[in-house]
C-alpha cells in the first residue's frame, strides 16, 4: 500500500500562511488481500469470507447492470414496433432505468478502484453472466433501422433475376 501526501501552503492574507497536508492511502496495483477499503472508511473487510461476500455482491451488481440494460433495448424496441410516441410513463420509467444503470455502473467502477484481484475477478464474472442471462433478449429485440432494411431489400431485388422479372412484368 502506498501513502501519498501532498502539502501546499496557502496565503490566508495579512501576510500570513498556513500549511495544508493532504493523505491518501491506497494501492496502485492490483492485489491479493484480505482488507479492502469498501466506499467509506469504516467500511473494512477483516476476514476471508467478507471479501467472498463482498464478490458476491459485486457479481449480483453486475448482473442487475446487464438486466437493466437489456430492459432499456427492449422497451425501446417495443416503442419502435409500434411506431407510436413515447408515452409519458414509458418515458418516465426509461430515465429511471438509465439513472438506476448509470448509479451501478459508477459504484462498480469504485468497487474496482479498490485494486482487489478478487473484486475485479467477480466484476467481470458478473458481466458476462448477466449478458449471458440477458444478451440474448437484447439482440432479440433490437430495434430495426428502416433504411437498413430498405437498403437489404434493394440489393435482394437487384441480384435476384426473377424479382426484377415479376417487377418489370407488372
Amino acid at each position: 500500500m502506498c501513502t501519498f501526501t501532498c502539502t501546499e501552503i496557502q496565503k490566508t492574507g495579512l501576510g500570513r500562511s498556513r500549511r495544508i497536508t493532504i493523505t491518501m492511502d491506497g494501492h496502485v496495483a492490483f492485489y491479493v488481500g484480505r482488507r479492502v477499503q469498501m466506499f467509506i472508511k469504516s467500511v473494512q473487510t477483516q476476514s476471508t469470507s467478507d471479501v467472498v461476500l463482498c464478490t458476491i455482491f459485486v457479481v449480483f451488481l453486475s448482473v442487475v447492470l446487464e438486466g437493466l440494460k437489456s430492459c432499456r433495448v427492449v422497451i425501446s424496441a417495443e416503442n419502435s414496433r409500434c411506431r407510436r410516441p413515447n408515452s409519458t410513463m414509458n418515458h418516465l420509467f426509461l430515465t429511471l432505468c438509465h439513472t438506476l444503470q448509470v448509479g451501478l455502473a459508477d459504484t462498480i467502477m469504485l468497487v474496482l478502484m479498490t485494486y482487489n484481484v478478487w473484486l475485479f475477478l467477480g466484476a467481470l464474472f458478473g458481466a458476462g453472466l448477466g449478458y449471458y442471462l440477458y444478451g440474448w433478449i437484447s439482440i432479440a429485440n433490437k430495434p430495426v433501422d428502416k433504411t437498413e432494411s430498405l437498403q437489404t431489400q434493394s440489393d435482394e431485388t437487384q441480384s435476384n433475376p426473377r424479382v426484377m422479372a415479376r417487377e418489370t412484368t407488372v
